[in-house]
């Protein structure tokens, strides 16, 4: 099931609180995932764009997201 699925498309505060509880439970593709979803619906979401940033850092980049 895809997270976008799961919330309201829209709550970017649901889709990035969902992106902080995969990454802390090291679950980074599901969190980027999450992340992303917010970044569709407002581009600029800094709490979303800062989410991935850790992820990057913690992974090496995005392909070590996986």
């Amino acid at each position: 099931m895809c997270i976008r699925d799961r919330i309201s498309p829209k709550n970017i505060e649901a889709l990035a609180g969902m992106g902080d509880a995969f990454y802390v439970n090291g679950m980074f593709e599901k969190s980027a995932e999450a992340y992303e979803a917010a970044l569709e619906v407002s581009p600029g979401y800094e709490r979303a764009i800062e989410g991935l940033e850790r992820i990057q850092e913690v992974t090496g980049g995005p392909e070590g997201i996986k």
